[in-house]
């Protein structure tokens, strides 16, 4: 068994993310490769990602901030996550700290590129590529020729 150390952090994009009652989290229409746009821009509603951050327990978060780059817009998207001091109890042998974020962008402008997510906290920055968009126009369908219908016989 190989030992994690120090912090880490994996983006998940989705179109949705669901908080269920009972605390756990739905993501709807998560992207498992490039997210596709027929045009350049497009404006989605709404592009969600699942942030999920882990690190020692030897070392808690102090601080914490998630910057998006999505390419070609200027300023990126930024949340200060608020860290509860209350934080919960650790199981025995448990080794390990975990933090998942929901976090949305809406409506997000979207071009080709890559998605840059940048996990900032005290002792440093980890950055997390969260996909690329590429551009894939619709082809065009051309509608069927219908035979010309003959005239009523009189």
């Amino acid at each position: 068994m190989v030992a994690i150390t120090g912090r880490q952090a994996m983006v998940l994009p989705c179109q949705d993310i669901r908080l269920e009652y009972d605390g756990k989290l739905t993501l709807v229409g998560l992207y498992t490769g490039n997210l596709a746009i027929p045009t350049v821009p497009t404006v989605a509603p709404q592009l969600a990602f699942l942030i999920v951050i882990d690190g020692d327990l030897s070392e808690p978060l102090q601080s914490l901030k998630i910057e998006f780059h999505l390419p070609q817009v200027k300023e990126p998207t930024v949340y200060e996550v608020p860290l509860d001091p209350q934080r919960p109890q650790h199981e025995k042998g448990q080794t390990r700290w975990r933090f998942q974020i929901p976090f949305g962008i809406a409506p997000a402008v979207l071009n080709p590129g890559r998605i840059v997510c940048k996990i900032i906290h005290d002792k440093g920055e980890i950055e997390t590529g969260a996909r690329w968009i590429v551009h894939a126009p619709q082809p065009m369908i051309e509608p069927p020729v219908l035979p010309t219908p003959e005239p009523p016989k009189q």
